[in-house]
């Protein structure tokens, strides 16, 4: 049987994996519905910038501009 240390130190690594995967998927989430706040998410961390979205319309730049300096 594994020692109380033990058990808090395996939580305590579950618990940041299950965050890291949440973060994960929220910033990688690639459904259509989702696909905007993605971009501006992406946007805002410098990931990509908007010649990355060369083709998008203007309202669809507007919107993804506007969660990008959130």
């Amino acid at each position: 049987m594994n020692s109380y240390p033990d058990l808090f130190g395996n939580k305590k690594i579950m618990i940041i994996l299950h965050i890291g995967e949440k973060e994960m998927y929220r910033k990688y989430n690639y459904r259509y519905s989702v696909l905007i706040i993605v971009f501006g998410t992406l946007m805002r961390e410098g990931l990509i910038n908007e010649n990355n979205l060369e083709g998008l319309s203007e309202d669809k730049m507007k919107v993804i501009r506007g969660f990008s300096n959130q």
